[in-house]
């Protein structure tokens, strides 16, 4: 896995993260068949230049913009990252669940261009992720989630397609 370290401003909580830049792997389109195939487990996904992916071969139609509950495959996501969302991954069983619901709220706030979703297979607690930006956040930091999507947010090649918040698996519980 290829990385480029950018800054290293590291503390917890206080709203500074390290932020890589994987090798980008282009705007690739999966067919459909594909898609499906992958979807129904019996074709593995791309590979990507980091976990979770910030760039790469995807699926045509993006990830809608909100708050998800169940992890959603990254060949959608990576799409939305494309049109320029921000994803605030989580691992569940690292995040208490006012912690969870704070993250959610934030995306709720911020309305536009920003994905929530639990992801299992990373070590941290949180990942930001924009087109070609990632950042790993050793401790629940909501400012940090707050400045990388300041930053980041509508930055993807095909930025400027619009992306409000169109789910909300959290809204009520």
């Amino acid at each position: 896995m290829a990385a480029m370290l950018v800054v290293a401003c590291g503390a917890a909580a206080t709203g500074e993260y390290e932020l890589i830049e994987p090798v980008d792997l282009g705007v690739d389109h999966l067919s459909q068949e594909v898609v499906q195939a992958i979807v129904e487990g019996t074709l593995e996904p791309p590979e990507y230049s980091s976990v979770p992916a910030a760039s790469g071969t995807h699926a045509p139609s993006p990830t809608p913009c909100g708050v998800y509950r169940q992890e959603v495959p990254e060949i959608f996501n990576i799409h939305a990252l494309e049109h320029g969302a921000v994803i605030f991954y989580y691992r569940a069983d690292l995040l208490e669940e006012e912690q969870r619901n704070e993250v959610e709220e934030l995306a709720r706030e911020l309305s536009t261009h920003v994905i929530v979703m639990p992801f299992a297979e990373m070590e941290e607690p949180m990942a930001l992720v924009a087109w070609g930006k990632l950042a790993r956040v050793a401790a629940f930091d909501l400012e940090a989630a707050r400045s990388f999507w300041g930053e980041f947010a509508q930055l993807g090649p095909e930025a400027g397609i619009a992306c409000d918040l169109a789910v909300d698996e959290g809204q009520g519980q």
